[in-house]
């Protein structure tokens, strides 16, 4: 099974210098893998709500809008910009 790992190193400083260094390697597979589901996930969801056939948005309580599909952007004239 493939990994993904993370290396640091940091160097050491002594009297004279940089004395030694040391090095971290973490494994960040399941980081990753979790990175990559939220990303298909969202690509997902994106997909759907911009395939609708009539206007989609999300407001939160304070009535500010979250997000909204092209169908109501063309409506009502608002930009993601």
């Amino acid at each position: 099974m493939e990994r993904d790992l993370l290396v640091s190193y940091f160097p050491i400083e002594g009297l004279a210098g940089i004395d030694r260094i040391v090095g971290v390697l973490q494994d960040i597979t399941d980081r990753k893998r979790a990175e990559e589901a939220l990303q298909n996930e969202r690509a997902f969801t994106e997909s759907i709500i911009e395939s609708l056939p009539d206007i989609f948005y999300v407001m939160d309580r304070r009535g500010q809008q979250l997000r909204w599909n092209k169908n109501f952007e063309k409506i009502v004239g608002y930009s993601r910009e």
